[in-house]
């Protein structure tokens, strides 16, 4: 098959982890988990966050606490919307394994639960 012959798959059917108002490194860190899923990371500013969820529908909404806490209706309406699941890191210097661990489990329920509902 030649690359003209290939099947393009949309950014908004790619499961992604969405992490929000993080560093550059954060992210990194974030796209190393979420590797282990098969799931892509996109990053969006705190103000960019709802355009970014209605574009590429995340499996996981990564965020610190910090953050969330300053918006949570908004954040619990966003992971609503978007169906989905909402990761509140303590701060960016959480240990790998510990946020691998959030992220795997946070996709792996969040395929649980759009797997379980009736197509649209």
């Amino acid at each position: 098959m030649n690359r003209r012959e290939a099947k393009t798959v949309p950014v908004h059917e790619l499961p992604t982890v969405l992490v929000v108002g993080c560093t550059r490194e954060f992210v990194d860190r974030c796209r190393e988990s979420a590797a282990k899923t098969g799931a892509i990371v996109r990053a969006a500013d705190l103000t960019g966050a709802e355009t970014m969820a209605s574009t590429c529908h995340p499996l996981a909404l990564v965020l610190t606490v910090q953050h969330y806490q300053a918006n949570r209706v908004r954040f619990d309406e966003l992971a609503s919307s978007a169906e989905s699941t909402l990761v509140q890191v303590p701060d960016e210097a959480i240990p790998q394994d510990e946020l691998e661990a959030m992220v795997v489990t946070a996709v792996t329920e969040a395929r649980r639960v759009r797997s379980s509902r009736p197509p649209r």
